[in-house]
């Protein structure tokens, strides 16, 4: 297992970075966003009076990191496999694809680590301060979560095999939820109707805001469980139906946004 592990790790990683220069300007990007959010704090950060803006920002960009990688993933390796001819390769498999969806993905969940270490790294450096107990409960609810993001992205790749198109705007939700979350700024700044609607349906706005939080929150967390717990069993179920009204209609998969 450890041995697959690594094999996807790397046959990801050389489709992804040819060269080694790429991979090190991969890693420098994410630490010019860093310096961004530095500089662009000491310049507006005055408006947040009770808090330092580099790191609210900072703690959003690397809380919903993971469950944002986890959404995308069944996309991007559906996506990669159609444009890489592999995807009748993949059906013929024994395995459930659902399952060979995520391993294809092993690669960008360890590249997505290392961009966040050496974020986090640099962010120390700038004066973020980051509690044990808050880094902590974050792990806590992402480790609880993960099954819902993951999911959730399982049915968005799933209306895409239903409908043919899809692709394009799960990209575009992906880039809406960020905002939506608060990641960077307060909710308090959307129209209450746009507030309301963003606490009440984005699973990233929550945990974004239980993370937050100075206390542990349970209920968020009691959601997280169940929700998680419930498409941990939609997610692949409704995947597999819409594979065999694939197989049944006799129509391929083309890439169309």
């Amino acid at each position: 297992m450890i041995h697959l592990f690594w094999l996807m790790i790397s046959l990801t990683w050389r489709d992804r970075y040819p060269k080694k220069i790429f991979f090190i300007t991969d890693m420098l990007s994410s630490l010019l966003d860093v310096i961004f959010y530095y500089f662009t704090s000491e310049a507006f950060g005055r408006a947040f009076s009770s808090q330092n803006y580099f790191q609210y920002v900072i703690w959003g960009e690397i809380v919903i990191a993971i469950p944002m990688i986890l959404f995308l993933s069944s996309t991007k390796a559906l996506r990669s496999s159609l444009i890489e001819g592999t995807w009748e390769i993949l059906l013929m498999n024994p395995h459930p694809l659902y399952k060979i969806l995520f391993r294809l993905q092993w690669g960008e969940y360890f590249r997505e680590v290392c961009r966040l270490i050496l974020m986090v790294g640099l962010a120390l450096i700038l004066g973020a301060q980051f509690h044990f107990h808050d880094v902590l409960k974050a792990m806590l609810l992402i480790l609880i979560s993960a099954p819902l993001f993951w999911n959730l992205g399982l049915l968005s790749a799933t209306l895409f095999i239903y409908t043919g198109r899809g692709l394009g705007a799960v990209q575009h939700l992906s880039h809406f939820a960020t905002i939506l979350a608060g990641v960077y700024f307060p909710l308090t700044v959307f129209p209450s109707w746009l507030l309301y609607s963003s606490l009440l349906l984005s699973p990233w706005t929550w945990l974004i805001e239980a993370s937050r939080k100075e206390s542990f929150d349970y209920k968020t967390t009691f959601i997280f469980m169940g929700a998680s717990l419930i498409l941990s069993f939609l997610g692949p179920w409704v995947f597999t139906k819409g594979l065999k009204n694939l197989a049944k209609t006799g129509r391929r998969l083309q890439l169309i946004n």
